[in-house]
């Protein structure tokens, strides 16, 4: 018996083939699988370890996978089959629709054992047998794909990126200027309130209001500050974003403080699809507001030195 599962992602084909590749973290993504690794691998060839639900009973399975990276195919023969099945094999296409989007095959091919007797509870013909796998593979199938349809896309509205700047000066003052928060709207020159809730020296809660893009945006940010650093997330960041985690470092170099602003974003889709703008659109615009504000604060900091330097 043949069975096909398919469906269209909003990814590009090479990413979605890759994603599929990592066997290692199938039983993060997907409900049905509780255990998965790859017990071995030589260059294009691995054997994997499975442990699934399926049909309300545990199965485990191993299978030989080539992964073909030209044709972004991966083909599969369980070395190991489930108890019902003689052979099972099967293959992942992963086929390019626009540079953007794909469409994902899932393949299977099986035959039942001759004699099924015992095997499996409730299971007591060829027929039956047949429609107990049927059944396993299309409830699997369909959310296996689903789920990957779920990680590819909000995976296609992430990005991560950094800005930084190297300024000559001491660096717990610029520590220090970085925590001290309640004094950004005098420093900073996009920040123009800063209402803070909780602040024990290590640990600050506030809301801040900036300006990005020309507009005025409420931000509630929750920070750690310690070791010459401050790490942050947003628990309700603006409508564009559905999170946002960021960090100050600074390091020590030749020639100065290196600052560092790094981010790490999810895009919220709904958003940016209203505007007509794709992932990699939203991403750069995203990442230039974001940095352009970053690099703002390190010039602010820069000049503040500056005026210290002069004034000592």
């Amino acid at each position: 018996m043949q069975l096909k599962h398919e469906i269209e992602v909003n990814c590009p084909a090479r990413e979605a083939f890759y994603f599929c590749s990592q066997v290692a973290n199938w039983s993060t993504y997907f409900a049905p699988c509780l255990k998965s690794e790859v017990v071995e691998q030589d260059g294009n060839q691995q054997q994997i370890r499975l442990t699934a639900w399926g049909n309300d009973r545990l199965f485990c399975w191993q299978s030989m996978r080539t992964l073909d990276d030209q044709k972004l195919e991966i083909t599969f023969q369980q070395a190991k089959p489930m108890p019902l099945v003689n052979d099972m094999k099967g293959k992942w296409c992963f086929i390019a629709l626009t540079d953007d989007t794909c469409r994902i095959e899932l393949w299977h091919e099986f035959s039942i054992k001759e004699n099924i007797s015992g095997l499996v509870e409730g299971v007591n013909s060829t027929l039956e047998a047949e429609q107990f796998m049927q059944k396993t593979i299309d409830a699997n199938s369909d959310r296996e794909l689903l789920a990957i349809k779920k990680c590819l896309e909000q995976q296609a509205w992430h990005h991560e990126f950094a800005e930084e700047l190297v300024v000559e000066g001491d660096k717990d003052i610029i520590f220090q200027l970085l925590r001290e928060a309640e004094y950004w709207p005098a420093l900073l020159p996009h920040c123009t309130q800063v209402d803070m809730e909780y602040n024990d020296g290590e640990h600050q809660i506030f809301t801040m209001t900036v300006q990005v893009n020309g507009g005025d945006e409420v931000i509630r940010t929750i920070r750690r500050c310690a070791d010459h650093a401050v790490n942050y997330f947003q628990p309700t960041p603006p409508l564009p974003l559905k999170k946002h985690v960021g960090s100050w470092t600074l390091e020590d170099t030749a020639v100065g403080v290196k600052i560092i602003s790094w981010h790490d974003v999810v895009l919220n889709p709904e958003h940016w699809q209203s505007l007509n703008k794709t992932p990699a659109e939203a991403k750069q615009l995203v990442a230039q507001a974001i940095n352009n504000n970053s690099l703002g604060t390190m010039h602010a900091i820069q000049q503040k030195l500056a005026e210290l330097s002069k004034e000592n």
